[in-house]
């Protein structure tokens, strides 16, 4: 039985890589959300929302993009 449980464990060092690739994610799409908001919150007190918002979401998505691309990559090496 003992043996079967220790088997089953994973390694300690792909754990390891495992949470430091959902931390990375968890911390870029915070970066993302925080950025999102931001520039929503700025938009909405100019009072320009209607000129900026498609400008904003497809500079967002842009950012969006790239940042999960590099996450992507580096999580992958």
């Amino acid at each position: 039985m003992e043996q079967t449980m220790h088997a089953r464990q994973q390694p300690l060092s792909t754990n390891m890589n495992e949470i430091h690739t959902k931390a990375r994610h968890a911390i870029a799409w915070i970066l993302v959300a925080a950025t999102f908001s931001a520039v929503f919150v700025s938009m909405f007190m100019s009072g320009a929302v209607s000129f900026w918002l498609p400008t904003g979401t497809g500079i967002i998505s842009g950012l969006l993009m790239m940042v999960l691309y590099f996450v992507e990559k580096h999580s992958r090496r």
